[in-house]
């Protein structure tokens, strides 16, 4: 028993020494495998870009960024905000011109307790990269006490906007607007 149990000692030892004899030997290296690192890694940093250019540098998202904060401006019913996304240049079919929109604003703002706009349907169309056509669709409630007027859109209303020269995208025109109210609910919480 004592000779069997030294000759599984040797085996074990000798089997020991041989995995620690091919672990120290170094191990050949596969051929490109830091190319396709780094390739990989570049495709990863070129989507990446790529993503983050469409989602905040592209001029449609530019656009919309600047649609966005003048509807945030209009919501919280802030004047001053939202002048600053009305071109000095705005001129509508009406042949209404920026003071004119900020005082129809204001009394909008005065006249109703909460302003919520609600998009339905939001398309951009980008013109040479400098000027954008907003397609919109949705509707737009007022509350005042208890009551809940909507001004929804028969047709699309059109927006449109253009870079202007302090890089600034606002808005220059609106068309197929009109004011036909209709009072719709009690409460706006349940319209959202």
């Amino acid at each position: 028993m004592a000779f069997r149990a030294e000759v599984e000692m040797d085996k074990q030892t000798d089997q020991s020494k041989l995995n620690k004899s091919k672990a120290s030997e170094p191990k050949p290296k596969r051929a490109g495998s830091r190319k396709t690192a780094w390739v990989a890694a570049a495709v990863i940093a070129a989507a990446a870009l790529v993503v983050i250019y469409f989602i905040f540098l592209s001029p449609t998202a530019l656009f919309k960024r600047s649609f966005n904060g003048a509807v945030s401006a209009f919501e919280h019913k802030n004047s001053e905000d939202l002048s600053k996304f009305i071109s000095d240049d705005y001129v509508d079919a009406g042949g209404n011109i920026k003071p004119v929109m900020l005082a129809a604003s204001m009394a909008f703002f005065s006249s109703y307790d909460t302003i919520y706009l609600r998009i339905k349907r939001l398309d951009i169309k980008i013109i040479n990269g400098e000027k954008a056509e907003l397609t919109i669709e949705g509707s737009v409630y007022f509350k005042t006490g208890d009551e809940t007027y909507r001004y929804k859109t028969e047709k699309p209303v059109v927006i449109y906007m253009a870079k202007e020269t302090d890089g600034r995208r606002r808005l220059t025109s609106i068309q197929g607007l009109t004011f036909e109210l209709e009072s719709v609910a009690n409460d706006l919480e349940d319209l959202k």
